[in-house]
């Protein structure tokens, strides 16, 4: 019988209509687990603090006596760095090719993650919360979302301009997601970057294959399993 309510809000990274994503592998990795799904692909974490549905999920089973544990667990903020207005962070002049808006971008970014932590906090200190930072993708020169953007700007060495590009975002927004989870006694960071380090880890630019999401699934599933015991 579930015992142990996860609460998934996140991107495509949670819920593929193809690679189904990190919940979908977790569930059935322990018949303890009841999942609700409210990731969608494209949101992000702005969206996620305006809408607070995790919130309104949270607080619809806090009476029900047969859940025991409470967990969310959040994918968001590749969509807030990559998606739409990717190109107006980079800048062909510099190295290494982000400029001070990108700065500002991932600043506004980890204040959101704050906030969301901090309400989760407020108004559940039950719940447990665990995040990530994603792996670092590979640009593809026919890809939408990263290296046609690139070459956009005048970025057009991929291989070795746009693996610094990705390795500096992706890289320093692990640096300071892990360090807003030390604030929090009830949040966890879980660090992805080690399963996805080939191109042929990746299904396309911004999603590894299933096997890996599988592995992912695991290691949030391990954390969950240490509060489980």
């Amino acid at each position: 019988m579930p015992d142990t309510l996860i609460i998934a809000e996140g991107d495509s990274w949670f819920n593929h209509p193809l690679l189904r994503g990190i919940p979908y592998y977790l569930k059935k990795m322990d018949r303890r687990y009841h999942k609700e799904l409210l990731a969608w692909p494209g949101d992000d974490m702005v969206r996620f603090l305006q809408r607070r549905d995790y919130l309104i999920e949270l607080r619809s089973w806090a009476g029900n006596g047969m859940i025991k544990h409470r967990f969310l667990i959040l994918s968001g903020g590749g969509n807030d760095m990559m998606a739409n207005h990717f190109d107006e962070y980079l800048d062909s002049a510099q190295s290494p090719f982000l400029n001070v808006t990108f700065k500002k971008k991932m600043a506004q970014l980890i204040a959101t993650y704050d906030l969301v932590f901090q309400l989760v906090q407020q108004k559940h200190e039950d719940v447990n919360v665990l995040v990530h930072g994603y792996a670092v993708p590979f640009p593809r020169a026919n890809g939408s979302h990263l290296g046609k953007k690139m070459k956009k700007m005048g970025i057009t060495n991929l291989e070795t301009d746009g693996a610094v590009i990705m390795e500096t975002i992706i890289g320093d927004f692990n640096t300071k997601l892990k360090a807003l989870t030390d604030k929090y006694d009830k949040v966890e960071y879980i660090d992805l970057r080690d399963l996805a380090k080939v191109k042929t880890n990746w299904n396309d630019e911004i999603h590894p294959k299933k096997a890996v999401f599988k592995q992912m699934a695991k290691r949030f599933h391990d954390k969950i399993q240490n509060h489980l015991a």
